[in-house]
C-alpha cells in the first residue's frame, strides 16, 4: 500500500559572515527602524568618520540591514559599532560577544541605496563576489583596492528559522 506523503517546499537563505581575510571584519549594521532617512544620516556619518566606501542598504523584514566591503581591525569595526545610534541593540551586543556578526542575504532582501564614497581601506573580494552573486551587483573597482581571498563564511538558513548549517566556502 502506497502513502501519499506531502511536504512543504523549505526556502533557504543564507547568512553572510563579517569576518574578512587577514583577521579583518566588515561594517554590518542590522537596523530594525523603518525610518530611512535616519537610518541613512547614521550610515553618513559613520561612512564619514571612519572613512569607508560604499555602503549597500537592503530592504529588511523589520527595517534595513547594511555593509561596507572595507576590512578594518577589530577595534576600528568595534568603535564602528558602538558609535552607530540606530543599530539594533541585540545585534551590536550579541556580535560583539560572539566576535561576528551575520546577516541574511538572498531571499528576502532587496537591494534599495548604496551610499557611494571613496573609502582608505582595503576591501574583501569573497563579499563583493557575493554581492555580485546574491544581488547582480557590478560596480567597476579598481583590483588593487580587493585583497586576494575568494573563501566566505556563510551560515545557511531554512525560512522557518530553526537552526543553521554551517558553510566554510562559498
Amino acid at each position: 500500500m502506497q502513502k501519499l506523503i506531502t511536504t512543504k517546499k523549505s526556502k533557504i537563505c543564507f547568512g553572510m559572515q563579517n569576518i574578512a581575510y587577514g583577521g579583518y571584519y566588515l561594517p554590518f549594521f542590522d537596523y530594525d527602524l523603518n525610518h530611512y532617512d535616519k537610518i541613512e544620516k547614521d550610515l553618513l556619518f559613520l561612512q564619514k568618520k571612519y572613512k569607508l566606501s560604499d555602503i549597500f542598504i537592503f530592504d529588511s523584514i523589520h527595517g534595513y540591514n547594511a555593509f561596507s566591503l572595507d576590512k578594518l581591525p577589530y577595534n576600528i569595526f568595534k568603535d564602528l559599532c558602538n558609535d552607530s545610534k540606530y543599530i539594533c541593540e541585540d545585534y551590536r551586543t550579541l556580535g560583539l560577544k560572539r566576535g561576528v556578526l551575520t546577516l541574511r542575504v538572498g531571499t528576502d532582501k532587496i537591494l534599495k541605496y548604496i551610499l557611494f564614497k571613496t573609502g582608505n581601506w582595503k576591501k574583501s573580494l569573497a563579499h563583493y563576489i557575493a554581492l555580485q552573486l546574491f544581488y547582480d551587483v557590478n560596480i567597476l573597482y579598481d583590483n588593487e583596492e580587493f585583497d586576494n581571498n575568494y573563501v566566505l563564511k556563510m551560515k545557511a538558513y531554512r525560512s522557518e528559522k530553526h537552526g543553521f548549517i554551517e558553510i566554510e566556502e562559498l
